[in-house]
């Protein structure tokens, strides 16, 4: 279940226009020397996306595409949770 969260909200993410700030947030990178603050997670929101799609042997550049055709995202995003269940 926790895979087809990252799946949805990763699809709703692509699917908006490149100027929003949520999606200008949530796909940056942050500089090699920038460190978080003590006590926080050292994996970032986008790191788990691309560890996900590693695991089902997508690119970014493939679920970007098909997070436009919203029924296929769906689907996929599915499928995903079902397989990590």
């Amino acid at each position: 279940m926790y895979l087809s969260v990252h799946f949805f909200l990763f699809g709703h993410i692509a699917r908006m226009d490149l100027g929003v700030d949520v999606k200008k947030l949530l796909t940056a990178f942050p500089p090699e020397a920038w460190k978080r603050l003590h006590g926080r997670s050292q994996i970032k929101w986008m790191k788990m996306v691309l560890d996900d799609l590693k695991l089902h042997n997508l690119t970014l550049t493939e679920v970007v595409n098909v997070a436009w055709n919203q029924p296929m995202w769906r689907l996929l995003a599915m499928i995903g949770a079902v397989n990590c269940s």
